[in-house]
């Protein structure tokens, strides 16, 4: 009898990680215990979403839909600023900001600006301009199409949605970045700085540090704001809230590690001579883009490492399993319309049922296509029925699972022996008889009635 290899060491380790710590009961265990093995958990999740939602590729994507499209952001984001009166004081504030970063790189940055100015939208004419507000309207799709892949959803924003809230960004962000900049150099004063020392001695070591502090912050509000609103879904203020924070305190020490090592610096320089300013830059924002991608993995993981033993099944669910799943939210959303509660939110519903969610929007997605449900929140996870429960046959739900996907005839499955469309058609009449009449009212009365029943008369 031939015995089985012993498992390599980092065969037990990844065993482990991706079964054995899940397993783990820590209703019993003490609160740093618990504290600790929930932590290995997120990181093993971010690690395993990073790879397995193709993060890098992303980060390639988006690097050159970036590249592609940074005059006409910059063009727009400048106008805008220069309505407030504040363009050229914005723009000397970026150069500054870079003044420590290659040559090359500052090279290519002061070219963009020559090119923005160059960008006149009074010779645009109305075609120009809107082919420039879908060029930004584009690459932020791309960002939003990213963050969605790590979320798990598969509903983008309406169109109308995308002009309204990516343009929101672009107007806000600027503004609130100059506001910053422009706090940070009053606070600056010298003169602030020396009533400050002559009347509260030493403290003033402390205000100090916290202008020093300021960059930091203000970079953690944008990522912060970055992960609550770019995926299409409701992500939770506390996740987003430690997501920002570590995304932005990494990338802002990729900064300092570009900028003191210079990376890449000679070797472009002597194969690229003066064009060596053009990778440069994409090597810089290719890293950009991949820790904005880890710190998304981060606020996923966050908030759904509590149901990732399911999640990880979830991709391979049966049909049956997503047929119980659909009359479940169904059920759940019908309950709701009749004790008058405004909408059926989803997340909640994932967490108290500890159901997958990327396996929830799966569902959902099928359901909204099939106009039984409608998002009142557009990527909020807020959902009402289309219908009263009376008129919502429990048979068509089963029929949105089980045709969900491409159909037989474009598979060209139509094609073969008559006689299993013959046995097709008697199952589907079978189903459909016993089940006719049947809604989801009745479904929830059949549920109230086993609630209330003692449990030994409860069938099994």
């Amino acid at each position: 009898m031939n015995q089985q290899p012993t498992p390599s060491f980092s065969q037990r380790t990844w065993r482990f990680m991706s079964e054995g710590i899940w397993e783990i009961e820590l209703n019993s265990l003490s609160r740093l215990k618990r504290l600790g093995i929930n932590f290995v958990r997120v990181v093993f999740l971010v690690l395993k979403g990073f790879q397995d939602n193709e993060c890098p590729l992303h980060a390639a994507s988006l690097t050159y839909s970036s590249l592609m499209s940074i005059v006409p952001i910059l063009a727009l984001a400048l106008a805008i600023l220069r309505g407030f009166g504040a363009g050229d004081w914005a723009e000397q504030r970026i150069i500054e900001s870079i003044a420590a970063m290659p040559d090359q790189f500052q090279d290519f940055v002061v070219n963009l600006f020559t090119y923005v100015k160059n960008t006149n939208f009074a010779t645009l004419g109305g075609i120009g301009l809107v082919l420039l507000l879908w060029t930004v309207v584009q690459v932020l799709g791309c960002v939003e199409m990213s963050f969605n892949r790590v979320w798990g959803v598969t509903l983008h924003r309406r169109l109308l949605r995308k002009f309204s809230d990516y343009l929101s960004i672009v107007m806000v962000v600027p503004i609130l970045m100059v506001a910053a900049t422009t706090i940070n150099a009053t606070l600056s004063n010298l003169a602030l700085i020396q009533l400050l020392q002559e009347r509260f001695g030493y403290a003033h070591f402390l205000y100090s540090w916290f202008l020093s502090f300021l960059p930091l912050l203000a970079t953690w509000v944008a990522f912060i704001f970055l992960y609550k609103l770019m995926p299409n879904t409701r992500v939770l203020t506390m996740p987003a809230i430690v997501s920002g924070v570590i995304g932005g305190s990494l990338w802002i020490g990729w900064q300092w590690f570009y900028i003191e090592l210079q990376i890449g610096i000679s070797r472009y320089n002597a194969i690229y001579g003066t064009l060596a300013s053009v990778p440069i830059f994409l090597f810089w924002l290719y890293i950009s883009w991949w820790i904005i991608l880890l710190g998304a993995e981060i606020g996923f993981a966050l908030q759904n490492y509590s149901t990732y033993k399911m999640e990880q099944k979830a991709h391979g669910a049966s049909t049956q399993s997503r047929i119980m799943l659909a009359l479940s939210i169904m059920s759940h959303a019908a309950q709701s319309m009749m004790i008058n509660v405004p909408h059926f939110e989803i997340n909640a519903y994932a967490h108290t049922h500890r159901v997958p969610v990327r396996l929830i929007h799966e569902v959902v997605d099928a359901l909204v296509k099939a106009n039984l449900l409608a998002d009142v929140s557009d990527g909020g996870g807020r959902y009402v029925l289309l219908k009263i429960p009376d008129s919502i046959r429990v048979k068509d739900i089963i029929n949105v699972m089980v045709q969900n996907g491409v159909t037989p005839r474009s598979l060209g499955l139509d094609m073969l022996n008559p006689a299993i469309r013959h046995v097709m058609g008697k199952m589907d009449a079978g189903s459909a008889e016993a089940l006719k009449d049947f809604s989801i009212a009745d479904l929830l009365q059949q549920q109230s009635r086993l609630n209330q029943a003692p449990l030994m008369n409860r069938p099994s």
